[in-house]
């Protein structure tokens, strides 16, 4: 198995690494040019030369561990790639090589669809790079668990990942062994923080969230503690032409769980199962009622008809021993 040098982070290691053809898009970046003499720098004959180069390159991957998963296709070279479509904050679609790839934005996180700044961030990205060509850069792995891209993305000038933190509509989010820019997003994560910037930081809405949180009902098991945070269970229009809009977004106070046969059900009997999923402290799930695939903490019932009645239901969350984790009621 190919092997490289550990995650040293200058610009110089970045520059020298050999390049692998891309399937698809414009290449940026390259090395490992033909001499123009039709031969490779390898095979002048200049023995000076040759050692010096072999102690560069020996002296640059001696530092560092063994990445044992590192494959033949990474690094990867720089391409520009036509924007599709704006998925949400933090994701879009592009086309490669004639076919549609999702990617998603390294280093960076934002709410999800339905949470609180979601609309926002959706909105800025789309005002960053809908109608371009965008330059995908790539960090040490080339895709996540669910086949998205992973990249920093540039448009024109400006570095999107890092512009939706420094707006106020992202969170740093360091994920190893993808970490080249962690530090400035964390940096630019704590001025708009300190300066109340954007929707995540501005203090009106952080304070009408906590109050929100406060009204919420917790879970009778202080050992877990569950909240709901939004309950949408009146969409918008027709409820039956509108499945998605009707949805039930719970935070995790406690500890780490793993939810993977867990169940949310109805007063009606009606059931819907998790798969597997860690449920880490502080964050989000959200239950949508319609299809959809289910990913990064967003589940779908896919259920054909809407879930929860208007005028009065009761959200019962359950472990995977049947065992009472939260019970919610609304209405009569």
């Amino acid at each position: 198995m190919p092997v490289r040098p550990g995650p040293i982070r200058s610009s110089l290691h970045r520059s020298v690494g050999a390049r692998v053809k891309p399937t698809g898009g414009r290449v940026i970046g390259g090395h490992g040019r033909e001499h123009p003499s039709g031969g490779r720098l390898g095979q002048i004959a200049l023995p000076a030369l040759i050692g010096a180069l072999l102690i560069f390159m020996l002296g640059c991957q001696s530092s560092g561990t063994i990445d044992p998963d590192f494959t033949a296709s990474s690094p990867r070279p720089e391409i520009l790639a036509a924007v599709l479509d704006v998925i949400d904050g933090d994701t879009i679609e592009v086309e490669i090589d004639g076919r549609a790839e999702r990617v998603r934005y390294i280093g960076m996180d934002t709410p999800e669809i339905g949470e609180r700044c979601a609309a926002e961030a959706t909105d800025a990205n789309g005002s960053f790079v809908s109608g371009t060509d965008v330059r995908l850069v790539p960090d040490a792995e080339d895709r996540d668990i669910y086949g998205r891209l992973l990249r920093y993305v540039y448009a024109g000038d400006r570095f999107v990942n890092l512009s939706l933190v420094e707006a106020g509509l992202a969170r740093p989010l360091r994920i190893l062994p993808n970490d080249a820019h962690s530090q400035e997003m964390t940096s630019a994560a704590s001025t708009a923080r300190k300066n109340g910037t954007g929707c995540l930081w501005d203090p009106d809405l952080i304070a009408a969230e906590k109050r929100a949180l406060e009204q919420a009902t917790p879970s009778p098991t202080p050992a877990e503690r569950i909240i709901v945070e939004r309950f949408n269970y009146n969409a918008g229009g027709n409820d039956a032409d509108n499945l998605n809009d009707e949805y039930v977004i719970m935070i995790n106070l406690g500890e780490d769980l793993q939810i993977e046969g867990w169940t949310v059900g109805d007063r009606a009997g009606h059931l819907y199962r998790f798969r597997s999923h860690k449920w880490r402290t502080g964050t989000r799930i959200t239950l949508r009622t319609g299809p959809g695939f289910s990913q990064g903490g967003v589940f779908h019932w896919d259920s054909g008809l809407p879930i929860w009645n208007n005028d009065g239901d009761e959200l019962i969350l359950l472990d995977d021993t049947g065992r009472t984790i939260l019970v919610y009621a609304y209405g009569g």
